[in-house]
């Protein structure tokens, strides 16, 4: 999955699969995580927020399972 660069202070890249549902984050260019089962409103919802990383932090962070993976 290609990871688009965001102009965010908190998330540094998102990629996102539709079919899989899954979304992954780059936290501050030092972390790298995949969100398991993020629906595909969720993503557009994210992606079209003012505040991108804001809006992770509220809707996604604690709300879907994720596991750490590398940082590429």
């Amino acid at each position: 999955m290609d990871r688009l660069v965001l102009n965010d202070p908190l998330l540094t890249r998102v990629g996102y699969d539709a079919r899989k549902q899954d979304m992954e984050v780059v936290i501050e260019n030092r972390t790298a995580r995949l969100y398991i089962g993020v629906p595909p409103s969720i993503y557009l919802a994210m992606m079209q927020a003012e505040n991108i990383g804001q809006y992770f932090s509220e809707k996604v962070e604690s709300a879907y399972v994720y596991q750490a993976i590398p940082l590429r």
